[in-house]
């Protein structure tokens, strides 16, 4: 059994990142996938959304959570995190060590993407001892 972390927000709905963890289920029926949503500011999102940072990646994880397990996928915990992707990483990790092999992020296309204009996935694939996987999604932004 391999445990994923996946690191979404506003693609953690999408096509690209359920097929993405559809593959690696079928791979390995019992794997455990943890959703964590970082609580984005609001003005980094690229659509407007009413509420907190806090609320709606609440929002986003539950709706996500449906969407993704109705793809057969197993989300047996969401988390909202910390608005820093990489400070969300981190503080999952520290505080569930041993239990994720995998991180698997997910961001929007280069050019209208805030994470990759921080540079979030190599950042991430430097910093911590587990391998970082990047997906893109959002196809229907472009």
């Amino acid at each position: 059994m391999v445990g994923y972390l996946v690191v979404a927000h506003q693609t953690a709905d999408s096509a690209e990142l359920a097929a993405r963890l559809a593959q690696a289920a079928r791979d390995d029926p019992a794997a455990l996938f943890t959703l964590l949503i970082p609580a984005t500011d609001p003005a980094h999102l690229l659509v407007w959304e009413a509420g907190s940072a806090n609320e709606i990646a609440s929002r986003k994880a539950e709706h996500a959570q449906a969407v993704l397990r109705k793809h057969g996928i197993n989300v047996h915990r969401t988390v909202v995190g910390d608005s820093s992707p990489l400070q969300a990483i981190d503080d999952e990790i520290g505080a569930n060590p041993g239990a994720h092999a995998r991180v698997i992020l997910c961001t929007l296309p280069l050019g209208i993407s805030h994470w990759l204009g921080l540079d979030v996935p190599d950042e991430a694939g430097r910093a911590f001892d587990i391998p970082v996987e990047h997906v893109t999604a959002g196809s229907t932004y472009r």
